[in-house]
């Protein structure tokens, strides 16, 4: 009889159906340190696209919008309007105050411009700045309060005397003679008499008008980061972000006003 070989059994251990490997602590600890880490690197990156996005789309509406005064001047004999509320009024939505349109139906004239009509309720996005967070008085935003996120400068539209009122303590228009001045100036004012219009700032965010003056809190609102907070479009029909400065009405960047004498003798208060 040849010999039976001893039979060997072989035992297979399976892990119970439906259950996975388990992580220890230390890789959890490792795995959350990474996503952090990913995080902290690239949010900052993330957040100053979306900022630049942002800006490009701002800069974006105040081009479309000197081109819409453009066709406007060329119809109005080179003059801007000079009725109430006109720096808030010319186009955008109907306000939410009644002096800015919202019982009274307000046409805004720079409106038919744009292919829109002269009283809208919803749309005119083009008037709308995306990084408007509002002011202290105007919220949740600027665009939802007046109609509009971008005001004009107010010694080329509206009604130049009532923003001087308010300016009564200030170095420049506290001067009798610059203010008889500027007011002979601006009322007889036609857009192609501008002085160096590449300087003289026209139309912008809401938060840029009087930001330049010296009675001005130092903690001003700005809706776009970094020191050039102000989007801005010119004269000459350019627009750029802008650091406006306390207390100058011209500097080498930018004038708040349109004529040559005007500019010289503000220059002139500034530096004694």
């Amino acid at each position: 009889m040849r010999p039976v070989a001893p039979t060997v059994q072989l035992t297979c251990h399976r892990q119970p159906r439906g259950a996975h490997p388990a992580f220890t602590l230390l890789e959890v600890l490792v795995v959350v340190a990474v996503v952090a880490l990913l995080v902290a690197v690239l949010l900052p990156a993330l957040n100053s696209a979306r900022h630049s996005a942002r800006r490009t789309a701002c800069l974006a509406n105040l081009t479309q919008l000197w081109t819409a005064w453009n066709l406007y001047q060329e119809d109005s004999k080179d003059r801007f309007p000079r009725h109430q509320n006109m720096a808030y009024n010319y186009g955008g939505r109907q306000g939410m105050p009644p002096s800015f349109g919202s019982k009274a139906g307000m046409a805004k004239p720079l409106n038919r411009y744009l292919g829109l009509k002269p009283v809208v309720t919803a749309g005119a996005e083009e008037f709308h700045c995306p990084s408007d967070s509002g002011s202290p008085e105007r919220l949740p935003t600027n665009f939802s309060y007046y109609g509009t996120s971008y005001r004009t400068n107010e010694f080329l539209v509206g009604v130049p005397a009532q923003s001087l009122v308010a300016m009564s303590d200030d170095p420049v228009t506290a001067d009798s003679d610059f203010l008889a001045q500027l007011k002979s100036d601006v009322q007889a004012f036609q857009a192609s008499k501008t002085y160096q219009p590449a300087r003289v700032a026209f139309l912008g965010d809401e938060t840029w008008w009087r930001t330049w003056l010296a009675a001005l809190d130092d903690d001003f609102l700005q809706w776009h980061r970094g020191p050039r907070g102000h989007n801005l479009a010119f004269m000459d029909g350019h627009v750029a972000p802008l650091d406006v400065r306390k207390g100058r009405y011209s500097t080498g960047d930018y004038t708040v006003l349109p004529t040559r004498r005007l500019q010289e003798a503000a220059q002139a208060i500034q530096d004694k």
